[in-house]
């Protein structure tokens, strides 16, 4: 609750706006797709306009929020927020660091990344080429790894 209120305090005003809303029932999540205006009041002419995704973890039991019940006229039933996460992207979360020039470097980090992956797409093509041959057994990259065994990390990702 603390982050929440020095939010409010760094920017007590901040216009939003929905663009979608999806709601996964069977895991009680609620994806919420918003632009928001975020600016901090001390720092003048700082306005930075952008766009996020909030998860939200729900659930009924009225025991998280020391509510009564989860039930409203006996029909609908109430929903409260476990945890909430904000995902911006690279080049949204850079305006409140950086402003102003911030997203130009991500603009020209990505430009290099990109660079990067063509020049590695090119140095190592020989050995997609190879691997797709079959020329390299499965064993040597053990599940696509030189040195691990990725199939000993599956069960870490199952069910989460």
């Amino acid at each position: 609750m603390k982050i929440f209120e020095w939010y409010k305090i760094m920017s007590p005003r901040i216009e939003l706006e929905i663009h979608s809303i999806a709601f996964d029932e069977p895991n009680l999540k609620l994806y919420v797709t918003m632009s928001q205006i975020f600016s901090i009041w001390l720092v003048p002419f700082h306005v930075a306009p952008v766009t996020l995704t909030t998860v939200l973890d729900l659930t009924t039991d009225s025991d998280v929020d020391y509510r009564e019940n989860s039930q409203v006229n006996g029909e609908k039933t109430l929903y409260y927020i476990t945890k909430q996460e904000d995902l911006y992207q690279v080049s949204e979360f850079v305006k409140f660091v950086i402003p102003h020039f911030g997203h130009f470097l991500v603009v020209v980090f990505n430009l290099f990344a990109t660079l990067f992956c063509v020049l590695g797409t090119l140095v190592f093509y020989p050995i997609t080429w190879l691997e797709e041959k079959r020329y390299i057994p499965d064993k040597v990259l053990k599940g696509g790894n030189l040195a691990y065994d990725m199939e000993l990390k599956v069960p870490e990702i199952q069910g989460s």
